[in-house]
């Protein structure tokens, strides 16, 4: 019997802290479904809820793929650049692809004029194999991480002289200028002449 009241007495007395942790938590301004998921982490993490409400912490915390033993990788990350979003900073931790040596890397990928969102999953890939922002978006935006002519597409020409022409990205076959001069027939057969109107340079000859 008095086993049992001991059993009894132990468990009033948790309930009773836990709704003493609720109560601290409601004060704070907490929301009932923020409560729910701090009561679901362990005693230590509790705690640094109940310091303070910090929207930083409770931000992640909402979040569906939040992993409570990343909530520092979470924080450290936080804010280490304006493209990258708090669901961001969750995925990259989350699978283990941000880290202090790459930290500036990944910055500067997401920070380039030149990064395509479709080939993120690309960047992200290749990093290990880089240490310079510029040159990874080079290689991969450019294909060069596949063999030669393999994957070739035809290039965009609404780009115009910033169209892109490799051994990856083709022109048509069909494809001509539309700013071609004429060349003096004087110049002689065996001869392509190379005149750009936009200038006064003088022309130059080389032999096909």
């Amino acid at each position: 019997m008095k086993k049992l009241l001991v059993v009894l007495f132990i468990v009033l007395m948790l309930c009773a802290c836990q709704k003493t942790v609720e109560k601290q938590l409601e004060e704070l301004t907490y929301t009932e479904e923020e409560i729910a998921k701090i009561m679901q982490l362990d005693e230590i993490d509790q705690k640094r809820f109940l310091e303070q409400r910090d929207l930083k912490m409770t931000g992640y915390l909402m979040m569906n793929d939040f992993k409570e033993e990343k909530l520092d990788d979470y924080l450290k990350y936080d804010g280490l650049s304006e493209k990258l979003s708090k669901e961001k900073i969750v995925e990259l931790v989350n699978r283990g692809l941000i880290n202090d040596s790459n930290k500036k890397l990944i910055k500067d990928i997401y920070e380039s004029e030149y990064f395509i969102p479709a080939k993120e999953e690309l960047y992200l890939g290749y990093m290990p194999d880089y240490d310079d922002a510029k040159k990874l978006l080079e290689v991969v935006n450019t294909k060069r991480y596949l063999s030669l002519y393999t994957d070739v597409r035809y290039t965009d020409l609404t780009k115009d002289v910033k169209m892109l022409v490799n051994k990856y990205y083709r022109l048509p076959k069909d494809y001509e200028p539309d700013d071609l001069v004429q060349v003096d027939a004087t110049v002689g057969r065996g001869y392509l002449r190379q005149c750009p109107r936009w200038t006064d340079m003088p022309c130059r000859s080389r032999r096909q």
